[in-house]
């Protein structure tokens, strides 16, 4: 209730009387095989959630103070590309997905830490604007390259485009950038039973954040202004270990 809110939000615990949630999903793709032994495969879906429930926000630090809510419905839909193949001691691989995640009805949402809402502390959300949270584009690029029979090294480009905040349904403010990470790895087969391995994530200690809400940043720091929080991503890592097949 939005004159009750919920402290601690469950999306696991009973919540007033909804309407159920229905998908209608319509997919369909294609898989083949061309020259030089490359294979491909694309495919695309439609997909619309009818009485689409979401967390609606009426405040607390990080926007976890609020209600669920049947909002409309929610349309999802984009394609997915990819090829693989093998060049010589090179395998290789590239995936594509784009994804027009929007709503499907206007509505009115409660956003206080929006700077840009009303005077009570809502924004108007219409049909078409993007759900917070979920890029458009993925991008992801790898290959391993068979050093010798027994050595392996590889590496893997990662993109994502860039995402609304939570809190910002009407897309009034500027999204969270876009980002690319770059990892490598490489392996050991020493026999049939026990190999080595080592990975490094984040190659470039790429500084990047993977999701935002708007929250009320003065009870944290008094006199910030700013209602953006992020997560940010994981900075550069590695480590090293060892499979034992029996």
């Amino acid at each position: 209730d939005p004159a009750a809110p919920c402290n601690l939000p469950n999306a696991f615990l009973a919540d007033p009387p909804l309407d159920q949630v229905v998908t209608k999903s319509f997919e369909g793709g294609l898989r083949g095989t061309l020259n030089f032994g490359v294979e491909w495969n694309a495919g695309a879906f439609h997909s619309i959630n009818y009485d689409d429930i979401i967390f609606i926000s009426t405040g607390g630090i990080s926007s976890n103070e609020g209600f669920f809510d049947n909002i409309g419905d929610t349309k999802r839909m984009g394609i997915e590309l990819g090829l693989s193949g093998t060049w010589g001691k090179l395998d290789w691989f590239t995936n594509y997905s784009y994804l027009e995640a929007t709503f499907d009805d206007s509505f009115t949402s409660s956003s206080p830490n929006n700077p840009l809402a009303d005077a009570n502390g809502d924004i108007a959300v219409e049909a078409g604007d993007r759900i917070p949270g979920l890029p458009e584009h993925n991008l992801k690029i790898g290959a391993d390259y068979h050093v010798t029979a027994k050595f392996t090294v590889g590496t893997d480009l990662v993109y994502n485009s860039d995402q609304y905040f939570r809190g910002d349904e009407a897309n009034l403010l500027d999204t969270i950038d876009g980002y690319v990470v770059v990892n490598a790895r490489a392996s050991y087969q020493f026999n049939k039973t026990i190999s080595v391995f080592g990975n490094i994530n984040n190659l470039f200690d790429t500084e990047y954040e993977t999701f935002g809400l708007l929250g009320e940043p003065d009870e944290i720091f008094p006199g910030f202004t700013d209602p953006r929080f992020v997560g940010v991503g994981s900075p550069i890592s590695a480590y090293v270990g060892m499979k034992v097949k029996f």
